[in-house]
């Protein structure tokens, strides 16, 4: 796997919660100043673990993988549109913070981004 790709999009496939086959969207955009991982909860397609509930597990993992500088990492969780008039399951961004532990990323945590924040991050 190529890890000097300055822009990904493609659908990982990992192993969540009990080694259950899960997968999400993921976007990789490499920036000098940062490294934008966009990761996509695949409702329909994903048959285990949601993005949300791996989230610290698949930042250590994409960083190790991905050869990612930990220190420029910015984690953004995406949930699209479901077209449900739940409010719940209406498209949303939200940047990861985590604490790190060694090589490991724990203790996430969620603040809520605008469209127009995200499309800033991922811009050159």
């Amino acid at each position: 796997m190529r890890t000097d790709l300055a822009y990904v999009d493609e659908v990982y496939h990992f192993p969540g919660l009990w080694e259950v086959p899960s997968l999400c969207g993921l976007k990789l955009v490499r920036r000098p100043d940062r490294q934008v991982l966009v990761v996509t909860e695949l409702f329909d397609q994903n048959p285990g673990t949601s993005v949300t509930n791996f989230c610290a597990e698949l930042a250590t993992r994409l960083t190790a993988e991905r050869g990612l500088d930990p220190d420029k990492l910015v984690f953004v969780e995406h949930s699209p549109e479901t077209g449900s008039k739940l409010e719940s399951y209406a498209e949303s961004f939200y940047r990861v913070s985590f604490q790190r532990d060694g090589a490991r990323f724990v203790r996430p945590d969620w603040s809520e981004l605008t469209r127009a924040e995200v499309d800033a991050l991922l811009a050159p």
